[in-house]
């Protein structure tokens, strides 16, 4: 071949060496992206899979865990109304407890007796109530006399209220030791 232009030319042999050269090459490198692509694509299938997959589980995963937030929440207020539920049976149990002379004030008490106040000491009771008749008053003093835990009970003072005519009295007596 000749010069052009100063030029030197690669001679025609080299020519289809490298063009041979470069054939072989875009081939295998086709060749080799054509196998990636193909190892690549299962792959790809299996990772947008689960991807969706992922997506939906986390969207019932909130729903689960609001659940479970909620499920939390009510064991502990479980907790807290069992510790308050064994206060109070501790508090029942109790002898010092006043909740047995209410009861039985309250027993003793019928419906013609109305009681406005209620003052329970370690050793004592007042107890301030209504009625229409001064029966009903002694009636009451006599049921509450008659209790094996009340002692010295008295009447002591009685009131007719002025509207109507109804009688307010106050009794006073002592809580024997249980």
């Amino acid at each position: 071949m000749k010069d052009v232009n100063l030029i030197n030319t690669i001679p025609l042999h080299r020519q289809y060496e490298i063009r041979r050269w470069f054939i072989l090459s875009m081939t295998l490198l086709g060749g080799t992206l054509i196998t990636i692509t193909i190892l690549q694509v299962p792959q790809l299938r299996a990772w947008y899979s689960i991807k969706k997959e992922k997506g939906n589980l986390e969207g019932s995963l909130h729903v689960f865990e609001s659940i479970m937030d909620k499920k939390h929440e009510l064991k502990q207020q479980e907790q807290k109304l069992r510790t308050k539920k064994t206060k109070l049976e501790q508090y029942h149990k109790d002898p010092k407890n006043p909740i047995r002379q209410m009861q039985m004030i309250i027993t003793a008490c019928d419906k013609t007796i109305e009681l406005d106040g209620l003052t329970i000491q370690k050793s004592s009771f007042k107890i301030t109530a209504a009625c229409s008749q001064v029966e009903h008053a002694t009636g009451f003093i006599q049921r509450l006399s008659q209790d094996k835990h009340v002692q010295n009970t008295k009447l002591v003072s009685m009131q007719q209220h002025k509207n109507n005519q109804t009688l307010h009295f106050t009794v006073h007596g002592k809580i024997k030791k249980i």
